[in-house]
């Protein structure tokens, strides 16, 4: 969030808690969510919120699967918004807040990219042409014309973007041998933050976009899902048994510098 803070819905055996903790690792209830903690996922990308940080989509064990809901921090109202797509992941907010794209067999033998209303329930709708490989939703660009995915199977993905209104093909971001998802747009839409292991193991990197060969290493010693202040000048991630925070300045030549890794407070 803008002030730094960042949203967990945290599991316990009563019923499951949304929080939100900010830097220096305080932590402030939300709302205590409808079910408990055993019908929700630990994986944080199970956990998404909108733009403006108001709304939260969270996947909540149901007959025949998970179901998606949302969760209206000014209304205090909980909305449940998918219909009978089973198996779900991965919750993420189009730019203007009207629909929530996700990863579900939904039917099919691979996960795909589907997309809901999100103020109502109603039947998932497949957003891409059908892919022999796996794919779920990463983000959507600023403007809200492009939707990065992670696309491949096993140990090998691989990042993808977009148009949403199916103007031109998918085109790759990514293009290696490893595993590459988490992909995050930069505020100004010119930056991409992902988890990548080139390394051997699971780190962060940043990109430039559109489309170019360099990338940054952001994480040491290990990272995931990497998440962009409102400002774009910070990176925070999730390392080993610790929250993350990398500094990022602007050079002459228009490209980035990272600083060093530090550690924000112990999860």
């Amino acid at each position: 969030a803008s002030d730094g803070t960042v949203g967990l819905v945290r599991p316990s055996e009563q019923p499951a808690e949304l929080i939100s903790i900010d830097r220096h690792g305080s932590v402030t209830p939300i709302r205590v969510l409808p079910a408990p903690a055993s019908a929700y996922f630990a994986n944080w990308s199970l956990l998404g919120g909108s733009a403006d940080r108001q709304k939260f989509a969270f996947l909540l064990r149901a007959s025949g699967g998970q179901e998606l809901f949302t969760y209206d921090a000014m209304r205090s109202t909980v909305t449940r918004v998918s219909q009978g797509t089973g198996a779900s992941a991965n919750p993420t907010w189009s730019a203007d807040g009207r629909r929530i794209f996700f990863a579900s067999f939904a039917g099919a033998r691979v996960w795909d990219i589907y997309a809901a209303s999100s103020t109502e329930a109603s039947p998932a709708q497949r957003i891409l042409p059908p892919s022999d490989q796996w794919r779920w939703p990463c983000a959507v660009s600023p403007d809200g014309r492009l939707i990065l995915f992670a696309e491949g199977m096993d140990s090998s993905t691989d990042l993808w973007v977009a148009p949403l209104d199916g103007s031109a093909p998918p085109q790759r971001v990514t293009n290696t041998p490893f595993r590459e998802t988490d992909g995050k747009f930069s505020p100004d839409g010119h930056w991409i933050a992902y988890t990548s292991t080139e390394s051997g193991r699971t780190d962060v990197y940043v990109r430039s976009f559109p489309i170019a060969p360099d990338r940054i290493p952001i994480s040491s010693g290990g990272g995931a899902m990497p998440a962009w202040t409102p400002n774009g000048q910070e990176i925070f991630y999730r390392g080993t048994g610790s929250m993350f925070s990398v500094k990022l300045v602007k050079t002459p030549s228009g490209g980035l510098e990272a600083s060093a890794p530090q550690p924000l407070f112990p999860i």
